[in-house]
């Protein structure tokens, strides 16, 4: 009986020892990648919303208004709000992000101001790998601002990692609630004092629910801008993207807490809000000419 159960004991050992070991993929990079691309991320609950900034500018404040908050751009009359949750098991990947856009106008070169175009502003994760990417992506735009060395501006870098208990994107059946805890301290560049034109974007809550409506299906292309296509983004990535993603249209209510100066960034109506059921971000490098 002891001869049986030890040639048993040899005959697992062999195997183990024989068999192959097989490694997983740990990162976004071991996917089947598309022809060209370096990343991917999946996503099965995100979405988007507009939401209007009540920027009032008038001396003395009407009634029942409050002054913009101390350091904010004073062009801004909206915001944008594209949020998702990345859950890759195979990739061993799964955390949040938002990304925040501002409608503004941007000083150019000249000192004149451009007409109010959606500007990235931005990035909050509590992923290290992704917020090291944001800073590659968004490189040259008021994200990842690098002035060139020839003008008096300021660097900035406004891609903030936070800890998983402080940011998430949950989504349950056809709603969706992102909620960012703790408030961010923002940068904006200054040819005069870093320290003055620092802000404070609020924690917040956001709630979408579905709206009546059939489902949708929406795509994003393009390419960062190079630096001899704009003023805004010097030294750019010069990335291109393709974002795909399948949902309906929302109801969204976004409620921002008191920031801790005091003062209160009034939001006004939400628009264009979109919860998604299905996501992909696929991110193609430049290539070299």
């Amino acid at each position: 009986m002891k001869k049986n159960l030890l040639a048993v004991c040899m005959f697992l050992l062999l195997i183990t020892i024989l068999t192959p070991i097989v490694a997983l993929p740990i990162s976004a990079k071991n996917l089947n990648l598309p022809e060209g691309a370096d990343r991917v991320y999946y996503s099965n609950g995100g979405g988007t919303v507009d939401i209007a900034v009540l920027n009032v500018k008038a001396t003395p404040q009407p009634p029942g208004t409050m002054p913009f908050p101390t350091g904010y751009p004073t062009t801004i009359t909206a915001m944008r709000l594209k949020f998702m949750h990345v859950e890759m098991p195979n990739a061993d990947q799964s955390f949040d992000f938002v990304t925040v856009f501002f409608l503004m106008r941007i000083t150019k070169s000249d000192g004149s101001l451009g007409d109010p175009s959606w500007q990235p502003f931005m990035v909050v994760t509590d992923s290290e790998e992704y917020a090291q990417f944001s800073e590659l992506f968004y490189k040259g735009s008021l994200v990842k601002y690098n002035p060139p060395t020839n003008t008096p501006l300021y660097a900035t870098n406004n891609v903030q990692l936070v800890d998983d208990d402080e940011l998430s994107v949950v989504r349950h059946g056809n709603s969706v609630t992102v909620e960012l805890k703790t408030e961010q301290l923002l940068e904006r560049p200054s040819p005069t004092n870093l320290a003055q034109t620092k802000f404070l974007f609020p924690a917040f809550k956001l709630e979408l629910t579905k709206a009546d409506g059939g489902s949708m299906v929406t795509v994003d292309s393009g390419k960062l801008p190079s630096p001899t296509d704009s003023n805004y983004y010097y030294g750019s990535s010069e990335y291109s993207y393709y974002f795909e993603a399948m949902g309906f249209n929302a109801n969204a209510v976004f409620t921002a807490q008191t920031l801790s100066s005091g003062q209160q960034l009034q939001a006004g109506a939400t628009s264009n809000a979109g919860i998604a059921m299905k996501l992909v971000h696929t991110y193609f490098p430049p290539v070299d000419t």
